[in-house]
């Protein structure tokens, strides 16, 4: 039952995560290093909170083990204490730094603590920051056109810090579902087209994301893969992602943190008069209704996503589901519409639930491959009769509304999706490609 450890600076003791029932509730125990001796249960949270991740790191200025901590009561935010290794008292570090963390880990020299993770609500991958020690203020480590994967942060005696670096060389391309001819229609460069939005116009153009320099734009070409341009002006710190097109082809509909938070905008179909449609924040991924009257769109409140919808024109948001829920797509036939339940690493959960176009309790409950990646996004067929979704190490697969097992779609090896859509000749548009690794030493800044 033993999980993720850390070894003390002085090499004697190591901290880690144990069971400590049945149900495999765990707690911080530390033991000797040197026979596993003298094994204590040092700190296990109140009823109030629970372990953010499972993730330990023995602070170099004192007899200390740095945990994550969420509290239940107050949803997603997520904050670090210092537990001490002999009373197991408790001491918080900073606010709300690792509430996107993947990882963390103490810099030897005691100056902070480097996390990787999303900086902001504004990052689209995982940096890597470093929280310095005392103001616990966040300092970029890394340009923000890099991510970092989440069991790979390690921290050496001389201050460099390890990493493990992805990047992502999507091609758009296109596969007739027919034949299963495919066309390639936008090389693949580092700015990662279509990774985070691709759509089908109704005048047969696509549209699709780009990144230039740190920022995620919305960019349109002819379908034939010629006359790319980008549709709106990039403006620094924000992220446009998930651009959908209204069936009239009148407005786009997409994601932006332009106002500070993610929130839902509608644009005119040239890019221009970007008005925003939801307030509060947390509000993500839309999609809109066949009619082109309506969006669909995650909304997250007190730690949980729902699936709320609202007018193209704007207007009073309404609530669709109470269960969690994120990622809706509406069927091509306007009756229904789909959504994701669990995360990647909660898969006993992971579901794609389907609702009445207009809301109540859940019609069907589809079961997923053990690979699935329930996010950025799921899409109906054509036909709304099946649902396809990506696969976490390649390709696609497809689940009939019948059930029945998934089915793995051909043509798919050796690739990794990362967004889809139908065009109007019922072709998928996809964006996918190759997945770049590598280790990136980061050294310490010259004294």
């Amino acid at each position: 039952g033993v999980r993720y450890f850390s070894i003390s600076n002085d090499g004697n003791r190591v901290a880690y995560f144990k069971a400590v029932d049945d149900r495999g509730k765990t707690g911080l125990h530390v033991a000797d290093t040197a026979s596993g001796s003298q094994e204590r249960l040092v700190y296990q949270p109140t009823a109030e909170r629970k372990f953010a991740m499972e993730k330990a790191s023995w602070s170099p200025l004192r007899n200390a083990v740095t945990i994550a901590l969420v509290d239940d009561a107050v949803g997603a935010d997520c904050d670090l204490f210092e537990i001490d290794a002999d009373s197991g008292l408790e001491t918080k570090l900073g606010t709300n730094l690792c509430t996107s963390a993947a990882n963390f880990a103490w810099v030897k020299d005691g100056s902070g603590i480097a996390l990787t993770g999303k900086l902001s609500d504004a990052s689209t991958g995982r940096d890597a920051s470093l929280a310095e020690a005392g103001s616990w203020k966040l300092k970029r480590l890394t340009a923000a056109s890099t991510s970092f994967g989440q069991y790979s942060l390690s921290a050496s005696e001389d201050g460099r810090l390890a990493l493990l670096e992805g990047r992502n060389l999507p091609n758009i391309s296109a596969i007739d579902m027919v034949n299963g001819k495919q066309t390639r229609l936008f090389e693949g460069t580092s700015r990662g087209e279509g990774a985070y939005g691709l759509a089908s116009a109704p005048d047969g153009k696509v549209v699709f994301t780009v990144r230039v320099d740190d920022d995620l734009t919305i960019w349109e070409m002819a379908g034939n893969g010629s006359e790319s341009r980008q549709l709106f002006p990039s403006q620094k710190g924000a992220d446009d992602v998930q651009p959908n097109v209204t069936a009239d082809n009148k407005y786009i509909v997409f994601e932006s943190n332009r106002s500070g938070l993610p929130e839902i905008w509608r644009a005119n179909r040239d890019g221009s008069d970007p008005i925003r449609l939801t307030s509060g924040g947390e509000n993500s991924s839309p999609s809109v209704t066949p009619d082109g009257q309506f969006v669909l769109y995650s909304a997250k409140r007190e730690g949980k996503y729902n699936i709320r919808r609202i007018p193209v024109g704007g207007g009073e948001p309404e609530i669709m589901t109470e269960g969690d829920c994120s990622w809706p797509d509406p069927s091509p036939d306007g009756k229904y519409f789909v959504c994701a339940t669990g995360t990647a690493t909660d898969w006993h959960r992971r579901r794609m639930m389907v609702y009445p176009i207009n809301g109540g309790e859940p019609l069907k409950a589809l079961s997923v491959a053990f690979n699935s990646a329930l996010y950025n996004r799921i899409r109906w067929s054509p036909d709304s009769r099946s649902v396809l979704y990506k696969d976490e190490v390649e390709g696609l697969w497809k689940q009939s509304l019948e059930g029945g097992e998934p089915q793995r779609l051909p043509g798919f090896s050796d690739v990794r999706v990362f967004h889809l859509a139908f065009d109007n000749d019922d072709s998928l548009l996809f964006s996918g490609g190759l997945q770049m690794r590598q280790i990136v030493i980061l050294e310490p800044p010259p004294k």
